[in-house]
């Protein structure tokens, strides 16, 4: 079982942050933070805690929410749509759900770890079952050149409504 600082607050810039990050991450830690942006939305919401774990590149699927860096040397946390292998390891398209375009090809060296939980509200959201399934239907969507359509309008509306998924995407 992994153990938590009682940190609550470190003030530092994005860079330091993804420093810090990354090497909590290679130590085999947990990393929790508030996540600022809109750029994951509805799933990942500005001000929501995210709880990330170290991964191993093999076991990164399409549709987990991976923290990288992205392009511009930026720290991001962005949704996997595709996964490929090249000479140097395994590579990953990665995107914001409300993002326009991709962040491009991303090195297995650039991803610091998955995101595991959310806490919204108070309430814990573990990224696993109904959210996975959230996911593989945003990767789905993406595949298809469905993103900006009425039916991925339409999709996202019935979702929205029915019990399972009220509670991610409401």
């Amino acid at each position: 079982m992994m153990q938590e600082s009682n940190l609550t607050n470190l003030p530092c810039t994005a860079a330091e942050f993804g420093d810090l990050s990354a090497d909590l991450l290679k130590m085999g830690k947990q990393v929790r933070f508030r996540a600022t942006g809109s750029s994951m939305h509805p799933l990942v919401r500005d001000g929501d805690t995210l709880l990330i774990s170290p991964c191993q590149p093999s076991d990164i699927r399409p549709g987990d929410i991976l923290l990288c860096v992205g392009a511009h040397q930026r720290v991001v946390v962005h949704r996997v749509i595709r996964r490929k292998r090249s000479r140097h390891g395994a590579q990953f398209l990665l995107q914001g759900d409300k993002a326009a375009q991709s962040d491009g090809w991303i090195d297995s060296s650039a991803i610091y770890g998955r995101l595991e939980e959310i806490t919204r509200d108070g309430k814990r959201i573990v990224t696993s079952g109904r959210f996975r399934f959230l996911g593989l239907v945003i990767v789905l969507a993406y595949r298809l050149g469905l993103r900006h359509t009425t039916l991925a309008a339409w999709l996202s509306r019935l979702l929205k409504h029915l019990p399972a998924f009220s509670g991610y995407l409401d």
